[in-house]
């Protein structure tokens, strides 16, 4: 049984010694009410789409036959789980960040043409800079400089970290589950520049995937070669230049775990560097 439907019970059990201990007759009615109504508002419109995608997500091994993250309960799982947008009914965690814009769509796009993008994420203790691959991942590239550009990241955490695999950010929830509004569009790749969007190397920049397509904000980074996520719909868009070793410091974190680890590193800001070919040259 997943740990916030627990948290349901325990509050019943907390509702009937009170009324015990007050000398007052139970009124079942009204306790199962408020606990459905508490329900409800947690799980708000995520349950949906949880089963418009458990199927999907069951054949990767993302969720185990009940319905619930096999990998986030069962600790045996392997720590190399692919980084999924969770979609599960979920109470806000430790990091999250509340007034984070909503959007009905992905941004149109809006890259300029013949500019170098890059990207600059500026944490408590440094800076990680990355070059990001426009001309080869445009959709995701523009999404990224879009959220950037908003503001979106500043203050989010990076909620998921698997030393030696990825660290993963971008999710103002910061247990996995939420995003800016919408899924993002796959790239239409063409065959001769697929083999540039692998994942097997340091440093590789992707978006988080669920059943339903990739997720609108939340990235994570490669810390070691991950070849075996190719193959399943993963889109790199970017590149570490500098700034691994401030990654590959961060401290082993696992959203869902109870009790709750403490808020992963702070990106303080992301900021979009734009260059000419000519200035690349220069370089």
């Amino acid at each position: 049984m997943h740990s916030s439907w627990l948290d349901y019970f325990d509050a019943a059990g907390w509702y009937m010694s009170a009324q015990e201990d007050a000398g007052q007759p139970y009124n079942y009615a009204a306790m199962i009410s408020a606990l459905w109504a508490e329900a409800l508002e947690v799980q708000d419109a995520r349950v949906s789409l949880s089963f418009d995608v458990h199927e999907a997500l069951d054949g990767q091994g993302c969720f185990d036959s009940d319905g619930g993250s096999a990998a986030a309960r069962d600790s045996t799982a392997s720590p190399n789980t692919p980084p999924v947008r969770r979609i599960v009914i979920e109470p806000t965690d430790i990091g999250a960040v509340e007034g984070k814009p909503q959007f009905d769509a992905a941004p149109g796009l809006a890259l300029e043409d013949g500019v170098d993008y890059r990207a600059v994420i500026e944490l408590e203790n440094g800076v990680v800079e990355l070059d990001l691959f426009e001309d080869i991942a445009p959709i995701h590239v523009n999404n990224f400089v879009f959220l950037v550009e908003k503001e979106f990241y500043d203050g989010l955490t990076f909620h998921r970290i698997v030393p030696g695999f990825v660290v993963q950010a971008g999710d103002p929830t910061a247990i996995g589950s939420g995003g800016a509004g919408y899924t993002l569009p796959d790239e239409q790749v063409a065959d001769e520049t697929a083999a540039r969007l692998t994942l097997d190397a340091r440093g590789v920049i992707s978006m988080a995937r669920s059943g339903a397509g990739a997720s609108s904000s939340q990235f994570f980074i490669t810390l070691s070669p991950s070849g075996f996520l190719d193959g399943q719909s993963f889109t790199a868009f970017g590149e570490v230049t500098s700034g691994m070793e401030l990654l590959d410091a961060f401290a082993e974190r696992d959203p869902v775990a109870q009790p709750p680890d403490p808020a992963g590193p702070t990106i303080v800001s992301i900021s979009i560097e734009r260059a000419s070919p000519a200035a690349n040259t220069e370089e």
